[in-house]
């Protein structure tokens, strides 16, 4: 049986780094994180031996190296036995290093498939469990909901957004930011802070107006990330001269997000950036 699904990226509309592990080095996040409709493509059939593949991916990521593979993996360390083998297609339509959760999204989207192809009766938790075991945003992509992240990612407390008076824009500058390179620039600003901090994050439970967003969204990266890659501010700007009312890097970059009021300004915008840059994309939140 082969069967396709579609495995939606996220942006952040907020990301505050308010303390650090002293045992672990782990930074404490306060995240809010939505599902987007930019969806990879995954193909998952039978096979004789389990191979995960990567289509349309500048990085080359061995099989058993993907997230995915190491997703099956845990499921069979958890279950106790092994699953029927299977190859799992991956068309790449999120860039990698961008910021957007793509490589988390495939492998809760796997998670998720295997779980109901295989009748194995995970259940949320256990299956939040497996995935935190393999990277700390997979669990959010599991709730298949906006949601506020906080801890190192594994605290998830879904939501639906009241209102989002916005259009988005995503801009790929070409180049990835890696995430661990991202927290080191944190570090060595000493931006950290000591001991986690109290925010006013659950704002974003009742934020309906443009004011009110224009006010809440903010990513703590932008300042170190910026200074290390001032393409990205540049690259802000540019988003903003075309046309938006706020653009902010999503994660630890380097994507850039545009927020419009009005289609018309949003499509002039994707007119024009389109003949600067590779990756332009129009899209919508999944709320």
């Amino acid at each position: 049986m082969k069967e396709t699904f579609p495995s939606p990226a996220k942006i952040n509309l907020r990301l505050d780094i308010v303390g650090r592990d002293a045992a672990t080095g782990y930074h404490f996040l306060e995240m809010v994180l939505v599902p987007i409709d930019l969806a990879d493509q995954i193909t998952v059939e039978e096979t004789d031996h389990t191979e995960v593949v990567t289509e349309n991916c500048a990085e080359h990521i061995p099989s058993e190296k993907n997230i995915v593979y190491r997703i099956v993996r845990a499921v069979e360390t958890d279950i106790g036995r092994e699953l029927p083998p299977l190859r799992i297609s991956i068309r790449k339509e999120t860039p990698t290093g961008a910021g957007m959760g793509g490589g988390s999204s495939n492998g809760a989207a796997v998670l998720d498939h295997i779980d109901r192809r295989f009748d194995l009766g995970l259940g949320l938790e256990r299956k939040c469990a497996i995935a935190s075991r393999i990277g700390s945003d997979i669990p959010f992509f599991l709730h298949h909901s906006a949601a506020v992240v906080s801890g190192f990612g594994e605290r998830v407390r879904p939501f639906r957004i009241a209102a989002f008076p916005f259009r988005l824009l995503l801009v790929h500058p070409g180049f990835p930011v890696d995430t661990k390179g991202a927290y080191a620039l944190w570090d060595k600003k000493m931006l950290t802070k000591q001991r986690p901090v109290t925010t006013t994050i659950d704002r974003v439970f009742s934020l309906g107006s443009l004011t009110e967003w224009m006010d809440f969204i903010r990513n703590d990266f932008e300042i170190p990330v910026f200074e290390e890659y001032p393409a990205l501010a540049v690259l802000r700007d540019r988003i903003a001269a075309c046309g938006a009312v706020r653009a902010f890097m999503t994660g630890s970059g380097s994507t850039m997000v545009g927020l419009f009021t009005d289609e018309e300004r949003r499509e002039s915008a994707f007119r024009r950036l389109s003949g600067e840059y590779g990756f332009v994309r129009k899209v919508g939140v999944l709320i």
